[in-house]
C-alpha cells in the first residue's frame, strides 16, 4: 500500500493507486543532475487533497506557470521510502490532479541552475596556508604550478611590444602590437608560471617592478561536499575521496588572491564565472 504525504500531511490516494520508477544514467548528462522520476501519478480530487493542492478548477488561474509544486513530498511502500522530492501537479480536471514526483536530487539541480556560479558563499572568507604540499583529504585547496601566458589577457594598461613571428624559412621575424603591461611583468618576474613553487611553497612577494600569480585551486571532491551541505544534503559514499586519483582532481580558475606587494592574510572561497583561457 502506497502513502503520499506533503510536509508529513498524507493525501488520499486511490486503492489501485500505481506509479513507474525511472532512473536515469548520468553518464551523458551534461545540463543537469539527472535523479529518479516517479511517472504517472494520479491524485484523486477530494476535501483532503483539495486542501493541500487547492482546487482543481483554479489551478490555472492561480500558479505562475502550468505546472505547480509541492516540495517535501514523500511517497512511501508499506511504511518504506519509495522516493523523496517533489511533487509537480502537470494537469488539474475535476477527476483530480496529474503529475510525477522527482527525487531530491533532481530538485537541487533545478535549484542551482538558476543560481550564478559567485551566488555561492560556501565557507566566506578563509585563511590561506602556504605550505609546498595539500593533502586532499584534510585541505580545502591546493597550489598546482603551471604555465599561463595567458592570464593578464586584457586586462590593465597595455604598450607597444613586438611579438616574435616565425616565417616559412625558419627565420624569426617581429611584429609591432600591444599587449598588457602585467603580461610582461608576468613573463620577466616567473616566466608566465601560476603558483611559481619555491622550497618552502609558492611565491607570494614581489616588487611594484614584478607580478606573480597565486591560485588556489579548490578540490572537487572538497568543492561538491561543500556545495551539497548548503542545500543540506550530504554524502553517503564519497566515491570520488576513496580513489587515489579522483580525490587529487581540482577546480581550475583564473583568479589571483595576490596584491602588488603580497598575498593578504584570507582569501574568498567564491568561484567567479568570467575567466581567460590559456593561449
Amino acid at each position: 500500500m502506497f502513502t503520499l504525504t506533503i510536509n508529513n500531511y498524507q493525501l488520499i490516494l486511490d486503492e489501485d493507486f500505481s506509479v513507474t520508477l525511472v532512473y536515469k544514467n548520468a553518464c551523458w548528462c551534461f545540463d543537469e543532475i539527472p535523479g529518479p522520476l516517479c511517472l504517472d501519478v494520479t491524485i484523486p480530487d477530494n476535501d483532503v487533497n483539495r486542501n493541500r493542492l487547492g482546487f482543481p478548477g483554479r489551478f490555472s488561474k492561480i500558479a505562475k506557470s502550468n505546472d505547480r509544486k509541492f516540495p517535501n513530498a514523500e511517497l512511501r511502500w508499506r511504511g518504506y521510502l519509495y522516493i523523496f522530492g517533489t511533487l509537480v501537479i502537470t494537469k488539474a480536471s475535476e477527476k483530480g490532479y496529474s503529475g510525477y514526483i522527482q527525487s531530491q536530487l533532481r530538485t537541487l539541480s533545478e535549484i542551482q541552475r538558476e543560481k550564478r556560479i559567485w551566488d555561492h558563499k560556501l565557507l566566506g572568507e578563509i585563511a590561506f596556508v602556504n605550505k609546498p604540499n595539500y593533502n586532499p583529504d584534510s585541505d580545502l585547496y591546493c597550489t598546482i604550478r603551471l604555465h599561463n601566458a595567458g592570464f593578464w589577457l586584457d586586462k590593465g594598461e597595455t604598450e607597444e611590444y613586438q611579438k616574435p613571428v616565425q616565417q616559412p624559412d625558419g627565420e624569426i621575424a617581429f611584429d609591432d602590437t600591444e599587449r598588457e603591461v602585467l603580461t610582461r611583468k608576468f613573463e620577466d618576474t616567473v616566466e608566465f608560471m601560476v603558483n611559481y613553487t619555491t622550497g618552502e611553497g609558492v611565491l607570494t612577494l614581489a616588487d611594484e617592478t614584478e607580478v606573480i600569480v597565486v591560485s588556489p585551486y579548490p578540490f572537487l571532491n572538497q568543492l561538491i561536499g561543500l556545495l551539497l551541505k548548503e542545500n543540506k544534503m550530504f554524502f553517503r559514499n564519497n566515491f570520488l575521496q576513496q580513489d587515489g586519483i579522483l580525490k587529487t582532481l581540482c577546480l581550475y580558475h583564473n583568479i589571483s588572491i595576490c596584491k602588488s606587494q603580497n598575498v593578504p592574510t584570507t582569501v574568498e572561497i567564491n568561484i567567479r564565472e568570467k575567466y581567460h583561457v590559456n593561449t
